[in-house]
């Protein structure tokens, strides 16, 4: 006991004087809650409120001093104590110290065992020279490799093997590309796609010439619109043409596709094309016709089925979806996308 008390003595004197007097401030508040509690049960209730508030503003700033620095940040650590001691009478003090020395000086240790640390994979189009290959089908690796890569000579490459592939499925690939940090892959990217377009644009520059000519045959003008039609189509089929252009195309296509038809209505292909132009410009009536006539001149019900089908989920026709897709349940066997969708609806 003795050696408490010098222990006691020897920090006294030993510490500031601002931490002398947050402890001689403590100690009042806490004497002064005391007294309150003694008014209060002498039936002297206003006496005691004013007295607990007398108390409560002597307890925050002693509490402050008791916190670590780092936790002194502004007067709402002030406020908030306050708040607290004035809502909780006597004990609120005691236990805010308790919880300051126990939480605050001795935070809980973060156990790091529980963490495993594996080797992160590695990231696509970042093998080595000797494995690293592109196929005409390994789009996800390209689409990887242009969006994790650091490497920018294999985001080249990836672009480059975008070559070997459809405009359908190439275009989207150099789309992304164009979002590309380097320079050089944008421009690459941006180059094949302007060769792409301009391609096209020459076909239908060409095609257009020649139908100014009055002595053009029957056939001739239909061979001439049949291609122009093809070619719109291949604008915005592979996403070339987008928004109101697109529209635009689509509408030339149909256009084209309506005259080659006006010269030979017997031709199967044409009617086909033609229904699908009419499915993206949601002329879903027009488009049906045109399925049933393309039917009627050699196409087979499973080819146009899906078609069918198409048209019949927009318009909300589901029963009708249903028995499309069952007529091509035999062509879903091997393909995994259509196999997907026909065990959705069947």
């Amino acid at each position: 006991m003795q050696l408490a008390n010098n222990n006691v003595i020897s920090y006294w004197k030993t510490s500031q004087p601002e931490i002398q007097l947050a402890i001689l401030l403590f100690i009042a508040g806490f004497g002064l809650e005391l007294w309150a509690l003694h008014l209060l049960l002498n039936n002297m209730l206003l006496k005691a409120l004013i007295i607990h508030v007398f108390a409560a503003l002597h307890t925050p700033w002693p509490l402050c001093k008791f916190m670590p620095k780092h936790f002194r940040i502004n007067y709402g650590v002030l406020l908030l104590l306050f708040t607290l001691c004035l809502f909780i009478p006597l004990v609120s003090g005691i236990c805010l110290l308790i919880s300051f020395s126990l939480g605050l000086y001795n935070p809980k240790s973060i156990n790091k065992k529980f963490l495993k640390v594996n080797n992160l994979p590695t990231p696509p189009g970042e093998g080595t020279a000797n494995t690293l290959s592109f196929s005409p089908f390994s789009s996800g690796l390209i689409i990887g490799t242009l969006k994790f890569s650091q490497d920018e000579d294999k985001r080249i490459k990836a672009v480059l093997a975008t070559r070997q592939m459809e405009n359908q499925t190439s275009i989207p690939l150099l789309r992304i590309a164009l979002l590309d940090s380097s320079d050089e892959v944008r421009l690459l990217a941006f180059s094949m796609l302007d060769n792409k377009q301009k391609k096209i644009d020459t076909i239908i520059h060409r095609e257009l010439m020649k139908l100014r000519s009055s002595k053009l045959q029957p056939d001739e003008k239909k061979s001439i619109h049949q291609t122009l039609a093809e070619a719109f189509w291949e604008l915005s089929y592979s996403t070339l043409a987008e928004g109101r252009v697109r529209v635009h195309t689509l509408n030339s296509a149909k256009q084209h596709v309506i005259e080659a038809l006006k010269i030979q209505n017997n031709e199967a292909g044409l009617h086909l094309l033609h229904a699908r132009i009419a499915i993206l410009l949601n002329s879903y009536e027009e488009a049906s016709n045109a399925l049933t006539l393309a039917n009627t001149y050699g196409v087979s019900n499973i080819k146009i089925a899906s078609y069918r089908a198409e048209i019949a989920f927009e318009l909300k026709q589901f029963n009708e979806v249903s028995q499309h897709i069952q007529i091509i349940d035999k062509l879903a066997q091997n393909n995994m996308i259509l196999n997907g969708i026909v065990r959705q609806w069947i």
